[in-house]
């Protein structure tokens, strides 16, 4: 298991390039771009566009959207269509059986998921932090605002496992791969918002939240595994012919 786990983490990483550069060109363009509606217009002293930490939240939003639908979409080019359909017949034949590729695959896809939002977004937002001071913003000490975007960068990762996971369930019971896209749109749009008013939590609070959303992640892969050992037992399991006598 170890040996696949690392031959599908290793031939994965290349598949997250594309999202490597998207994820980062947007967190960069959001970080600039509210900082500069911040800094020329009008507003309260107190206002989420005059604080640094506001700012790195409402720019991971965005962030965070946008690597939902991407991680939707590379996870449903990668693992998704091999196990709904016609496509399930030729894992099957696969002599380790569907459930350990697909543990495998899941955990390393998930985990190039994770790191590549966490580290953009720690890179990032701890260099937004001398340009906020430049700018005027309200910024806090350095150790408050690393330990801060450190746990929002936490917490935005496994969100977005929670997201892409949960759309890739959806599509695994419909056996549909159009329904994860919609889907992943959906639980953007209705808990979106919740990443931008992060920088209002404590780092406790914010460590208990990614605790709960690691549970949930964990919970997710549970359930995608649990469906595909289910069809290994039904495709296994043998035909009973029973004979009726005249």
């Amino acid at each position: 298991m170890k040996g696949l786990f690392l031959y599908e983490f290793y031939r994965q990483a290349r598949h997250f390039r594309g999202m490597m550069w998207t994820i980062t060109f947007v967190n960069l363009s959001a970080l600039i771009f509210f900082s500069l509606v911040g800094h020329f217009e009008p507003s309260e002293p107190n206002s989420i566009l005059m604080n640094a930490l506001g700012i790195m939240t409402l720019s991971s939003t965005i962030t965070v959207s946008v690597s939902c639908i991407y991680g939707v979409v590379i996870l449903t080019r990668l693992l998704l269509k091999d196990y709904i359909g016609d496509a399930r017949e030729v894992i099957f034949l696969f002599p380790r059986g569907r459930t350990g590729i697909f543990l495998s695959k899941v955990i390393a896809l998930s985990i190039h998921c994770f790191l590549m939002v966490l580290s953009i977004l720690i890179l990032e937002n701890m260099i937004f932090y001398v340009v906020g001071a430049t700018l005027g913003l309200l910024v806090p000490s350095l150790l408050v605002y690393g330990v801060k975007v450190i746990c929002v960068g936490i917490f935005a990762g496994f969100f977005v496992l929670i997201v892409v996971l949960a759309s890739i369930l959806v599509g695994q019971l419909t056996q549909s791969l159009t329904s994860p896209m919609p889907v992943s749109i959906l639980l953007v749009s209705i808990m979106g918002n919740f990443v931008a008013y992060l920088y209002l939590l404590s780092p406790f609070i914010l460590l208990l939240l990614s605790i709960g959303a690691q549970a949930l992640v964990s919970c997710m892969i549970y359930f995608l595994a649990g469906n595909i050992k289910r069809d290994d037992v039904l495709e296994h399991e043998p035909l009973t012919i029973v004979s009726k006598k005249n």
